[in-house]
């Protein structure tokens, strides 16, 4: 894992050796980034599930302001404080030590933001109902102008986009990226890149999620 361009481009960052961390590859990380282009400049950008921290990191090399890393499983947090101190960030990334959704649940933003989400697969699979549920707290939460990018091995669709036809749908080898808020593109049907260079290293991961009782709340 790396740094892909900007200011510490270069930089290896520290992977996981814990196999239930799963980080974005540097391929799709660099293909999510070049389609951002120029709009990370000077935005907040919030690592949701953050893993490793590579994607917040990759942002500050590319120009962002500050990031917020959002992770609860502690193995995970700890190797994001590293890279962030390896890659020389400590004043503008900081690490929230909490579980997404309860984080969803509190956030009150007052400026706009690029949010990047990358639940561990199977949430997609068993909880569609309750990833859509928090999505849709964050869209109605966020500040004209902010950006939410969803990443999923699951194939995106109405039960777990809110608002499906407002989303920018990119596909990545097995990965599919979903955007929205994007000013220059128009939603369309998921689009298919075709491009054997995104291969699917995932792996399965249960870090950052807790388990919900039946009425909704986290336990």
């Amino acid at each position: 894992m790396r740094i892909i361009a900007g200011e510490r481009k270069g930089f290896k960052l520290e992977g996981p050796m814990d196999k239930s961390i799963r980080p974005t590859s540097d391929l799709r990380r660099e293909a999510i980034f070049n389609l951002l282009g120029p709009m990370i400049e000077d935005e907040l950008f919030f690592d949701i599930f953050a893993g490793t921290g590579a994607m917040g990191l990759e942002a500050l090399s590319r120009g962002a302001k500050s990031t917020v890393h959002v992770e609860m499983g502690k193995k995970a947090q700890d190797l994001i404080r590293r890279n962030i101190a390896h890659v020389r960030y400590q004043d503008k990334a900081k690490v929230i030590p909490t579980n997404a959704y309860r984080w969803i649940e509190c956030h009150r933003p007052k400026e706009p933001g690029i949010y990047f989400l990358d639940p561990p697969f199977p949430e997609y699979e068993m909880h569609p109902q309750r990833f859509s549920k928090y999505l849709q707290t964050l869209m109605e939460r966020v500040v004209e102008g902010s950006v939410i990018i969803v990443e999923s091995r699951w194939k995106m669709n109405p039960e777990v986009l809110p608002d499906y036809d407002s989303w920018y749908l990119r596909k990545y080898g097995e990965t599919r990226v979903a955007y929205w808020g994007l000013v220059d593109e128009e939603p369309e049907d998921e689009y298919d890149d075709d491009d054997d260079e995104f291969e699917d290293d995932d792996e399965l991961n249960e870090s950052d999620l807790e388990s919900e009782d039946d009425d909704g709340s986290i336990v």
